[in-house]
């Protein structure tokens, strides 16, 4: 049997979704703001005497010019400066708003000389700046967030750590003041800091040297252990993550990584109920609840799951983002009913739409509800889903009877994208919309276009294989998956539909058996392979584990091919009536399904 993965969209496998990183986000807008024309800093620096300083100046508030010429000159030096850094003449923008930086005590003016050095990766000019906007603006975390990576770039990482430790401190500080209880941990944003450093090594040394010197903050252990386990040091994060709950029992961000831990060292039962404590001694905290609900759900305890799914959902301070996790988690459970009324309430909250609207779409289309489905993918016209939800919508208007209609969209989405790593997945849809609609020499002809473009992506050439294997044009079919094989001798759905093209043909047969033993081996558990393998066994007259193979396959995934395999071989192996058992079965299923019916004919039924 040959197996497509792009076609194989099972409701009961519904995947899950990772939102986009937030730290890259605001990563992004960060660096974008750090580039903008400051017009309105130098309209607030105009609206205020600016008083040029002396070395080692404190800034004590607004103060009076002494001379309005001194505050024009300054102004007149920022504005040259920030006309530079339009330009692109970043060293010459740095300099001058380096220079004002010493000549004002206003700390936006140091703040902006920082920005601007390290966005220029100009390190020791960014440390003068940094250093400066920390003596202006003390309580500011974010000048030891800047100084801390101004300093690993330095690989100065003793400076780093000690900075990191302000952060931290600060940070704790704000979020005690804090009245919000859904509030990043310090930990958390210390890492989150770490994480995006190139140097992984310095960063790990710098979190190291944050703990023996805060050896009693738990959020210095946590930010630790959170950096181990991004960077695979199991050991590290365990020892560290341990340290935190040690020092802080009830750490909702400590217990969750701990838990995460246990279950991945197959500790998955005592991390489930060390988690369910921890969420019993604090059950207004969301964070935990979830995250106890995600692993249930990994362990397959979907009942017990469920329960905290209704309770987070029903929860006075439930979030936007729990709320779209619990719909992920509940859709992962099988519970589609949950999910669609977890993802139906974002919807009314506006929240997540490009999300909702997907997998509505998708639990939709899993019912056979498909102007539902379409409606729900054509909503989602931004974010990580945006394509998948476009491509499957015009892939539905051909099972509605509007092939055309699904052709115009993938047309028009190819005629818009840009990247030339989409076009082809594009082609790719359309041949399947084409293939479907039994237009098979235009989809032949579509994906064979295709590759003459794009003669090395293999998922194309994948896929042409396929249709000319349906058209006939077997010569076509094998040079296509050796092509693949030769590229990648681990290609098991290549090596796959190879060796079951050459056990259904019945020739071959040791090419076959080679073929076919090496893509289970790859992929022990694909009921497509398991398939193709006990047809090749059922070729080579070995009944029983043929059979074996293929009760394995079936069971995995029911599928009319295998139904007709299966019951061939019983029928064969002479227990008609089991045979008989598993095509009804399956017909009732697949009604339409013509290779079952043949084979029933071929046995008089």
């Amino acid at each position: 049997m040959t197996s497509n993965t792009e076609t194989s969209a099972h409701p009961t496998r519904l995947a899950g979704v990772t939102s986009p990183s937030v730290n890259t986000v605001a990563t992004k807008a960060r660096q974008k703001a750090w580039l903008a024309p400051s017009m309105m800093l130098l309209v607030a620096l105009a609206g205020c005497n600016l008083l040029p300083v002396s070395q080692g100046t404190s800034y004590a508030g607004p103060v009076s010019a002494q001379s309005t010429d001194e505050t024009s000159q300054l102004m007149f030096e920022i504005m040259i400066a920030e006309m530079a850094g339009r330009r692109g003449y970043m060293d010459i923008a740095t300099e001058g708003y380096l220079s004002a930086s010493k000549r004002t005590t206003d700390p936006r003016v140091a703040e902006r000389a920082t920005q601007l050095a390290v966005v220029g990766r100009e390190w020791d000019k960014a440390g003068i700046a940094g250093e400066r906007w920390s003596e202006l603006d003390p309580d500011n975390p974010d000048v030891y967030q800047a100084l801390t990576q101004i300093f690993l770039r330095q690989a100065n990482l003793d400076r780093a750590a000690s900075e990191l430790g302000k952060y931290l401190t600060l940070q704790s500080s704000a979020i005690i003041a804090s009245e919000s209880e859904q509030v990043q941990s310090p930990g958390d944003r210390v890492f989150e800091l770490l994480v995006r450093e190139p140097n992984r090594a310095g960063a790990l040394e710098v979190a190291q040297k944050l703990v023996n010197n805060n050896p009693d903050n738990a959020e210095a252990h946590l930010a630790q252990a959170q950096l181990a386990w991004t960077n695979r040091d199991d050991t590290l994060a365990k020892r560290a993550v341990e340290s935190a709950v040690q020092l802080d029992p009830d750490n909702a961000s400590a217990l969750l990584l701990k838990a995460r831990i246990d279950v991945s060292a197959g500790n998955g039962t005592d991390a489930i109920e060390e988690l369910r404590a921890a969420a019993e001694r604090d059950p207004q905290n969301i964070d935990l609840q979830v995250g106890l609900a995600r692993l249930l759900t990994a362990e397959g305890r979907y009942d017990e799951a469920a329960v905290l799914f209704d309770s987070v959902y029903n929860a006075d301070n439930v979030t936007p983002e729990a709320l779209l996790t619990i719909s992920l988690l509940a859709l992962e459970s099988r519970r589609n009913d949950d999910a669609e009324k977890y993802l139906t309430t974002l919807l009314e909250n506006g929240e997540y739409l490009p999300q909702a609207h997907y997998y509505l779409g998708r639990i939709a289309d899993s019912e056979g509800d498909i102007e539902t489905a379409i409606g729900h993918y054509e909503d989602v016209t931004s974010g990580e889903n945006a394509l998948d939800a476009q491509i499957r919508a015009a892939e539905l208007y051909g099972a509605i009877g509007r092939v055309d209609t699904g052709l115009a969209r993938l047309r028009r989405l190819a005629a818009d994208v840009r990247s030339d790593a989409v076009k082809p997945r594009l082609i790719r849809a359309e041949g399947r919309l084409l293939s479907q609609a039994d237009r098979w020499e235009e989809a032949y002809e579509t994906l064979s276009e295709g590759v003459e473009t794009w003669p090395n992506d293999d998922d194309l050439r994948y896929s042409r294989a396929l249709i000319a294997d349906h058209n006939g044009k077997a010569d076509v079919f094998t040079a296509d998956l050796l092509t693949l094989i030769a590229r990648d001798p681990d290609n098991a759905h290549a090596l796959n539909a190879l060796g079951y093209h050459y056990a259904d043909n019945n020739k071959n047969l040791p090419e076959a058996e080679a073929l076919l033993v090496k893509a289970n081996s790859l992929l022990p558990e694909d009921p497509a392979i398991l398939d193709s393998l006990g047809w090749l066994r059922f070729r080579l007259n070995e009944y029983d584990v043929a059979l074996a193979l293929l009760r394995e396959a079936y069971a995995l995934f029911p599928d009319a091919e295998i139904a007709s395999h299966l019951g061939e071989v019983l029928w064969v192996s002479g227990d008609e009536a089991a045979a008989r058992k598993v095509w009804e079965e399956a017909l009732r299923q697949n009604p339409e399904d013509t290779k079952l019916q043949n084979v029933m004919q071929r046995f008089g039924l």
